[in-house]
């Protein structure tokens, strides 16, 4: 990013977002630690199911790190 300036979703968006189930969502290149963090936030919403795309050893250096299970996703 260019700035430092928080990013914030609105809290409407959120809203409508949880109402729904978290849909499949296939994250390319899972294997960076930025892609990764901002997978497991989209998850702890319920926002996504995601389908984990990219090198496994990658995806898996990085699970430790965040305390992100990835193991029942594909």
């Amino acid at each position: 990013m260019l700035s430092d300036k928080e990013i914030v979703c609105p809290h409407n968006l959120l809203d409508v977002a949880h109402q729904k189930k978290g849909v499949l969502a296939a994250i390319v290149n899972a294997g960076k630690l930025l892609v990764l963090q901002s997978t497991m936030d989209a998850v702890n919403e319920n926002l996504i199911i995601p389908i984990l795309i990219g090198n496994k050893d990658e995806i898996e250096k990085f699970e430790d790190d965040i305390m992100f299970d990835i193991s029942k996703y594909e």
